[in-house]
């Protein structure tokens, strides 16, 4: 095989499986792709023996060029590496802390483990699936060879103008006029990851409505429409309609309480409420929120209070009244990892850090990965669990 042209793919991995004596060559295998990010592509594949064994394993492959650039390289030789430290800590850290390699092909940069078994839920796999912006990137990239893609949306200069890729990425708000374009991407993106919208993977929309809150009405200049509350509601309501959408954020301003009244009686049961700039972490002003009975959940943000004894007032104050605690990062972050600490040792829901890009966030997913390793057993990692009276109503719905 040629090592600069050969790639697994879920048609011919069930080939080289047979021809290494991996596996037998039949049609039981189901293999999927699970991503990679811009330098690896990942399998999933899971088989049963003719005895009954079942097994689930991840190939991981590294590629010569960056997903992001063709005429960037990667450094493939990572990929042994990463193989080797994985078989030398196993035996210290425990079989069930890491996957067993299986195999490492050092002809075609990859290598062959187990995966956790199907329906378990630990971190360190939902973060190997977070696949949703590479396929995005990638439907933009084929939709200006792809004919499918250009026929489904006509114009193509929309593609050259909706840039979006793994790391840094303009989204829609600057192009209102693309809007429907990009939300009809993001919902293929997820069936095109392996997901299936509003159950495996869905949308949270962070609004900042205090942005656009002028005078008691908000004004969407780009749009050049302007709206009272009301208006403001029905409009999330009927994107709710349309897309999965299950966490909204400062969905109206600050300090328009009415509207949030009408907001968390019209959504509160079907999708999460967060208030940021509603609440600021601040006891006083959750604590009127939940006298009011707006929002359902609160972003915690540390060195938005200012002390440590504010912050874990705010969480157990939202726990004590069925609140979701989001612990989440702010602009100009650090590489300091305490919050993925504080999120952890409080029970918070969960840990709003934004995409695996810039050593700044990697720094908290890292430590994640460390808490989890550490705990062991013992970790609790809840997934979509967290999202579970959500989901229920929007089924029922």
């Amino acid at each position: 095989m040629n090592s600069e042209t050969f790639l697994l793919t879920p048609d011919n991995l069930p080939d080289y499986l047979a021809r290494r004596g991996l596996a037998l060559k039949h049609e039981a295998l189901a293999v999927r792709e699970l991503g990679g990010g811009v330098s690896n592509i990942v399998l999933l594949v899971e088989w049963e023996e003719p005895s009954g064994q079942e097994h689930r394993w991840v190939t991981k492959q590294s590629l010569e060029k960056l997903r992001v650039k063709d005429d960037w390289r990667s450094d493939r030789g990572r990929i042994f590496r990463e193989a080797e430290s994985i078989q030398a800590l196993r035996p210290a850290l425990g079989d069930s802390a890491l996957p067993e390699v299986l195999h490492i092909d050092h002809e075609n940069y990859l290598f062959i483990m187990t995966a956790a078994p199907a329906g378990s839920v630990v971190w360190k796999d939902s973060l190997l699936k977070g696949s949703v912006d590479l396929a995005v990137a990638r439907l933009i990239h084929a939709s200006r060879t792809d004919p499918q893609y250009q026929r489904q949306f006509e114009d193509r200069i929309v593609f050259d103008q909706l840039r979006i890729d793994p790391y840094y990425r303009t989204t829609a708000a600057r192009h209102p006029d693309l809007r429907p374009v990009f939300e009809a991407l993001m919902v293929e993106a997820f069936e095109r990851a392996g997901f299936k919208p509003g159950e495996d993977a869905a949308i949270a929309i962070d609004v900042a409505a205090s942005h656009f809150f002028e005078r008691g009405r908000y004004r969407l200049a780009a749009e050049g429409v302007e709206m009272d509350a009301p208006g403001m509601v029905k409009r999330l309501a009927d994107c709710c309609g349309r897309y999965p959408i299950l966490s909204i954020e400062d969905g109206l301003a600050e300090d328009d309480w009415g509207g949030w009244k009408l907001l968390t009686e019209r959504l509160g049961a079907r999708c999460q409420l967060i208030g940021d700039d509603l609440f600021v972490t601040n006891p006083e002003r959750l604590h009127m929120g939940i006298r009011e009975g707006v929002a359902n959940a609160v972003l915690v943000k540390m060195n938005q209070i200012g002390t440590v004894t504010e912050t874990l007032q705010v969480i157990e104050l939202a726990r004590r009244h069925d609140y979701r605690a989001v612990v989440s990062a702010r602009s100009g972050e650090t590489e300091d990892d305490t919050m993925a600490d504080l999120a952890v040792a409080t029970g918070a829901s969960q840990l709003k850090v934004g995409a695996i890009t810039r050593s700044e966030r990697l720094a908290k997913y890292n430590r994640l990965l460390r808490v989890e390793e550490e705990l062991g057993k013992h970790a609790i990692y809840r997934g979509a669990e967290v999202f579970g009276d959500f989901l229920s109503a929007n089924r029922a719905s």
